[in-house]
């Protein structure tokens, strides 16, 4: 082998050498980039996890009432419900309705519940009614304007999909069978969300029957078909280990040069 020959083989080493220094450093770099953002996303993405919508009536109609809630005569009690239908499971929230009328006196106590369904209703012209009770929250009076009166669930009612549920809206008050003490439950809009409307019905003494408008009310719930906040904090956290334990790795791993393993020609 000649004196150019020579030159041009360690000149090849030194140009491979380069890039095989180089390499693992860029390697490096990814290897800490990819955990970074993981780990930022799946943080970010916890904290963005909330409840939605799944079926909402508002606007409510302003003075259109859809439901008497309470007693109008002594003895005639009267409530109101609406039936709706989520289309995948989720962990109930909240519920809120648009009442007018309901100052607290004649110690008015309007509750807020959600019932199963009773596929074979005591009425024979109906097709469905509320069943038993799943959740109940109360609400406190205002002045009596119309408003919007929300029950916190605090996520303690699961809701399958593809089941029939009711909000039923009543006066819970101990005397509220014994004296006029009512308020209206009003009128909403078409209603929009994931869930499917299954209609309203009004309850009268001992017994429901069809009502036509849907009275305004949403229902709020977390969908179960994603991970809970605190699983993503979790996946979070094991990113930012991988992180960690890549920038180790790579501290301890570096490669060697060639020019330590394959000596050139002199």
């Amino acid at each position: 082998m000649n004196f150019k020959t020579i030159i041009h083989v360690e000149d090849n080493y030194s140009s491979l050498n380069a890039a095989v220094i180089a390499r693992p450093n860029h390697v490096k770099s990814c290897a800490q980039i990819i955990p970074a953002c993981l780990a930022a996303f799946f943080l970010t993405a916890g904290l963005a996890v909330e409840a939605q919508g799944i079926i909402s009536t508002f606007p409510a109609s302003s003075g259109a009432d859809s439901f008497y809630i309470g007693t109008d005569a002594p003895g005639n009690y009267e409530a109101g419900a609406s039936a709706f239908t989520p289309q995948q499971d989720y962990t109930l929230t909240s519920a809120t309705v648009e009442l007018s009328g309901y100052d607290g006196s004649a110690g008015q106590l309007a509750s807020l519940s959600i019932f199963s369904d009773l596929p074979e209703p005591y009425n024979p012209d109906m097709s469905h009614q509320p069943g038993g009770m799943l959740a109940t929250g109360t609400v406190s009076p205002n002045d009596g304007s119309e408003s919007g009166f929300t029950v916190d669930f605090s996520g303690e009612l699961n809701l399958s999909a593809n089941t029939i549920y009711w909000l039923l809206v009543q006066d819970s008050s101990p005397n509220g069978w014994q004296a006029p003490n009512g308020f209206y439950w009003m009128t909403g809009g078409n209603p929009t969300g994931e869930a499917a409307y299954n209609g309203s019905e009004a309850f009268i003494v001992s017994g429901f029957s069809p009502n036509n408008d849907p009275p305004a009310f949403s229902i709020d719930a977390i969908s179960t078909d994603v991970p809970e906040p605190s699983e993503y904090k979790l996946m979070g956290a094991a990113g930012l280990a991988g992180l960690m334990i890549s920038r180790w790795r790579r501290s301890i791993c570096e490669p060697a040069s060639l020019d330590k393993i394959i000596k050139p020609v002199s």
